[in-house]
């Protein structure tokens, strides 16, 4: 059944062994921001705290952060992904000073938030090319956040060294 129609038929719709989705998965490339950000010492929270109380201080944190960025939204569309005790936000963008600027005033208060709730957070800003489909995110502009989120020893939101360069320029 993986990549097929129950029914055979050309349906924009599959099922691709995982669940539900639009057929070729909706698989394209963009240039923009992407948000990485991470929450530390999740490994073994169970031991410390009640997991009912880590999952809905969790789910707090993501609310906040969506939250604000509704009331708060970019001049583009973005796409908002969490996968465990991460989040991925993409904007497709041009680099502009404004839109990072955007992006700090509106992490700023669900960032608090997470302090408050004992859930710190890292988290890395990049800008580059990426590809984007329905399940999966790859490319420069996700490894840069990624690579300098790893690199970072304490709680906050940074820009990756490649988009301080280029925002320099």
């Amino acid at each position: 059944m993986g990549g097929q129609a129950f029914d055979s038929s050309n349906t924009p719709v599959t099922y691709d062994g995982i669940g539900w989705t639009v057929r070729g998965y909706n698989l394209h490339s963009e240039t923009g921001l992407i948000i990485f950000l991470d929450v530390l010492g999740m490994k073994g929270i169970w031991k410390r705290v009640e997991p009912i109380i880590v999952i809905n201080n969790w789910v707090e944190i993501v609310k906040s952060f969506t939250r604000s960025i509704q009331e708060h939204p970019p001049n583009s569309r973005y796409i908002f992904r969490i996968l465990s005790d991460t989040i991925i936000i993409t904007i497709p963008t041009e680099l502009d000073p404004h839109i990072i600027n955007w992006v700090f005033e509106v992490m700023l208060q669900p960032f608090i938030r997470s302090i408050k709730l004992k859930m710190l957070l890292r988290g890395t800003i990049s800008y580059g090319k990426y590809h984007i489909s329905n399940r999966l995110i790859i490319g420069q502009a996700l490894d840069d956040a990624a690579y300098n989120h790893d690199k970072l020893n304490w709680i906050g939101i940074s820009l990756s060294p490649s988009l301080s360069s280029e925002i320099k320029k």
